[in-house]
């Protein structure tokens, strides 16, 4: 039996390539070669930061019954797994975040 062979190297651009092949390749659940980027730390950071606020505003939403902040909450845990920008992800992440006052002072939301 052969175990799948897992190689991990680092990019010029300061990030990991993992390559995954043997057994899974040949049983056709993966391609011949499969290759999976982890982005830079601090793409990791930003997600964790927005994602963490996200939480908390998914909480505080459900809780007391503000539904846009409730969805704000839910669009911050999720657009981390779409936007792999750094600057697009902190203009969306603090867009996201303010919705919900502004919504507030324009009389727009509960």
């Amino acid at each position: 039996m052969h175990l799948p062979v897992i190689a991990d190297y680092l990019t010029p651009h300061s990030e990991f390539l993992i390559v995954v092949s043997g057994f899974g390749a040949s049983m056709g659940a993966f391609p011949a070669r499969c290759e999976l980027t982890v982005f830079e730390t601090s793409y990791l950071l930003l997600s964790l930061v927005f994602s963490s606020i996200g939480l908390g505003y998914f909480i505080y939403g459900k809780k007391q019954h503000h539904k846009t902040v409730y969805y704000a909450g839910i669009g911050l845990m999720v657009f981390p797994y779409v936007v792999t920008d750094r600057t697009s992800m902190i203009l969306i992440g603090v867009l996201l975040m303010g919705l919900p006052g502004l919504l507030k002072k324009l009389d727009l939301g509960e």
